[in-house]
């Protein structure tokens, strides 16, 4: 039987269709605009929740402005090493004054959350000009062309934050420049006489990357060149005027206080620096398959790869398709360069690969084909939603102290020393070297920081062996006589006889008198015999601090650290080292009330740090309060990042035990113990095995148990007989 057709039902079913799909794009475009928009406030709560000096960042940011306030003062560029005791003084070409003068008059006006605020415009201002360059010219009506134009720019973000976010130093004007450059070349040529104004900022803000400035202008003169030598049909055109601005640039490189002198300063960095900056290493092509999306921070890196692999076959492509343009081609091999030389520049090269990036784009959407399947759904939901929440979610978790992270910087020391206001040398670790020129009071000079155009291979090697190597300590110490040193606290080697540590006969001149987190304060005894008397360490050294047996310890030991450590608390109350002893020693003595506030302390000025978390589940603990316990013991749980503390998994194992709730004990003691490990103890296999009986798993429980008795020593009868007598007791010895 034949069914009927009405005349117009091919048209309908053409409108309904059209309408269907119409409805599909409009919905899958208002999707897409919402995950960006939570992509956008993600990022923006982050860069203005973060702190500008953290756990992840640097402390350059100090002798910034600690540079800015002397050109404030002193009405003249900083280019000697003004805030440093060696002689002669030294001196340099600063090519990044105006940064100085800028990140000190927005502190002066606005203090640090200013220094937040201009970070955060920087960085957006950077990611809208790569937004506006990647979807220029493109046809984006097209749901596909938003929808991997969208995903491109996000990868693209995250492969460049982390150096945006966790420091605020020069280079973040470099990457926005970098962009504002390309985008006004490629897009908006009639804002050309712009472009001398931003080089002269540029070589005046970060002078040192002018560099990059030549490739882009001269990557695309050249083409110029080329196209009208060859009569190249789709030259692109540029007025005699513009090409005039942009001869122009190179004259303006000139327009600083550094002038020709700037030209060699980027041929001059050490060779060894990379040794002791990371960032600074060559990368390796090893690095660039490194695709490892099990954390946040490790995800950044794919993420970067994942961007510079794409580019790479976008250069094959538009190779074969004879489409790519020589100006871009000239960029891509220059970023190539750039990533290859060190760590530091792989932010320049992303960014210069981006007009390849759009190009491949470009070359490879077609108006054919404009349905997204549901693979690339995928990958696009993970870019624009799943992976900015992650990194959302681990900031919030491990957000430092606002604006400055204590255990970061060398805090206590500087409030030491601005207290005791002697004056003097103080031979520095040269990383924190910004922190104390910026921090300290003018009567102190201090060794060096880490502006290493400013000093020298020989500066950097000698303040770094000096703690380790006892010749150059000799040799340094007798040649310019200071009066304090620091060093690292984890970095520092107890053996150098010079250094009085533990009131030896024979020991030397610099006794330990203060430390925080970071360092430890050393003073010459010879210069400074009052201090001596009144604030030498006998007890409380930081290393030894670790070893103690908070169950063992006799009262009289303990009381001796305490009054040390009380000493130094009165100065600097923020240490998390001298706050974590001091609970301890309080829930030793039952001082519940103290602990806790103590702990209430280390949680206010250390949030990211679990130990205070910890340390006040422990106190609620001891009271008995074993809900309030497990709160905390959770949250230090999830603080601690997958760091496995023993204790800390066995004191939430006793409270889940304490509330009946057997089998969440088990789990939680079982994550902290590998039978393997030849630090495990038979006192541990046998709890387990316990637990493993109570949830009702006997043949677990004969393995641990079985286990328990091939390592329990012969003397120790007592767990033998528990062992045994457990196995039999419920049946399960074979």
């Amino acid at each position: 039987m034949l069914s009927y057709n009405p005349p117009n039902a091919e048209k309908t079913a053409f409108l309904i269709n059209q309408m269907s799909l119409k409805w599909k794009t409009v919905s899958n475009d208002f999707l897409l605009k919402i995950f960006l928009f939570m992509f956008f406030f993600f990022f923006l709560f982050i860069f203005l929740y973060w702190p500008p000096v953290s756990d992840y960042s640097d402390s350059d940011l100090f002798y910034h402005l600690s540079g800015g306030k002397f050109l404030f003062e002193n009405h003249r560029i900083p280019c000697t090493s003004f805030f440093s005791f060696i002689e002669p003084m030294k001196s340099w070409n600063n090519y990044y004054w105006l940064f100085q003068a800028v990140v000190y008059s927005v502190y002066k006006f606005s203090g640090y959350f200013g220094l937040v605020l201009l970070r955060a415009i920087v960085f957006f201002t950077t990611v809208f000009f790569i937004w506006k360059f990647l979807q220029a010219g493109l046809n984006i009506k097209y749901f596909k062309t938003k929808y991997y134009i969208s995903v491109i720019f996000i990868m693209i973000v995250i492969s460049i934050f982390p150096r945006m976010l966790y420091s605020i130093r020069p280079h973040i004007f470099s990457y926005m420049l970098i962009i504002i450059f390309l985008y006004i070349l490629e897009y908006k040529k009639n804002l050309v006489w712009l472009l001398p104004f931003l080089t002269i900022f540029w070589v005046n803000v970060h002078g040192i990357e002018y560099p990059i400035l030549i490739l882009i202008v001269l990557a695309f003169l050249i083409e110029q060149f080329i196209y009208k030598l060859v009569k190249y049909k789709n030259q692109i055109d540029v007025s005699r005027k513009e090409k005039l601005f942009l001869i122009s640039l190179f004259y303006c490189l000139l327009i600083s206080p550094n002038g020709i002198n700037l030209l060699v300063m980027p041929f001059e960095i050490s060779p060894f620096f990379s040794q002791i900056i990371s960032e600074m290493a060559p990368v390796s092509w090893k690095r660039l398959t490194f695709f490892n999306f099990s954390s946040t921070y490790l995800s950044v890196f794919a993420f970067q790869n994942i961007i510079t692999i794409f580019t790479l076959f976008s250069v094959i492509y538009l190779v074969i398709k004879k489409k790519i343009r020589i100006f871009h081609f000239i960029l891509f091999a220059g970023g190539i360069l750039l990533l290859f030389k060190n760590h530091r520049f792989i932010y320049e090269a992303i960014i210069l690969f981006i007009p390849i990036i759009k190009n491949g784009i470009e070359g490879i959407l077609s108006k054919e084909n404009q349905s997204v399947d549901n693979k690339c759904q995928v990958l696009g939901l993970i870019c624009i939603v799943i992976v900015p929440c992650l990194i959302f979610i681990s900031h919030l978790n491990s957000r430092s102290k606002f604006p400055v992270t204590y255990n970061r910087v060398p805090a206590g020391i500087v409030g030491f020393l601005n207290q005791i206001n002697v004056g003097g040398k103080i031979f520095n670790t040269p990383n924190n070297g910004g922190y104390y020129q910026w921090h300290l009071n003018s009567n102190y000079k201090i060794f060096m920081d880490l502006q290493l155009s400013l000093f020298s291979d020989l500066d950097l090697f000698n303040c770094i062996a000096l703690m380790t190597n006892k010749q150059i300590f000799k040799d340094t110490t007798k040649k310019y006589d200071p009066s304090f040193i620091t060093a690292n606290i984890i970095d520092f080697i107890f053996e150098n006889k010079d250094i009085n540590y533990e009131k030896q006969e024979d020991g030397g001149p610099y006794v330990p008198v203060f430390f925080d987190d970071r360092e430890i304060l050393f003073v010459n005894k010879n210069h400074f015999p009052d201090l001596v008397e009144k604030y030498e360490l006998k007890a409380c050294l930081p290393f030894k601090l670790n070893e103690v047996d908070y169950k063992t310890i006799k009262e009289e030991e303990l009381q001796l650290i305490v009054n040390e450590l009380q000493r130094m608390e009165k100065i600097f109350d923020k240490s998390l080292n001298v706050n974590l002893t001091l609970c301890k020693a309080a829930i030793k003595r039952e001082n519940y009330e103290k602990a806790m506030i103590i702990a209430e302390k280390i949680i206010q000025f250390h949030p990211s740090i679990y130990n205070g978390y910890s340390l006040k589940g422990q106190v609620y603990l001891e009271k008995k309060n074993y809900s309030e316990a497990i709160k905390y013991f959770k949250k230090a749980l999830i603080k601690s990042n997958g760091y496995i503390d023993k204790a800390l998994f066995y004191n939430l194992h006793i409270a889940y035990l304490k509330t009946n709730d057997v089998k969440n004990a088990y789990k939680t003691l079982r994550k902290s113990i590998n039978v393997f490990a030849q630090d495990t103890k038979p006192d541990d296999l046998y709890t387990l095995g316990l637990l493993s009986i109570l949830i009702r798993n006997p043949k677990l429980s004969d393995k641990y148990l079985s286990m328990a008795a091939l390592t329990v020593p012969e003397n120790d009868i007592e767990l033998k007989e528990k062992i045994r007598k457990m196995r039999n007791d419920y049946k399960i010895n074979k």
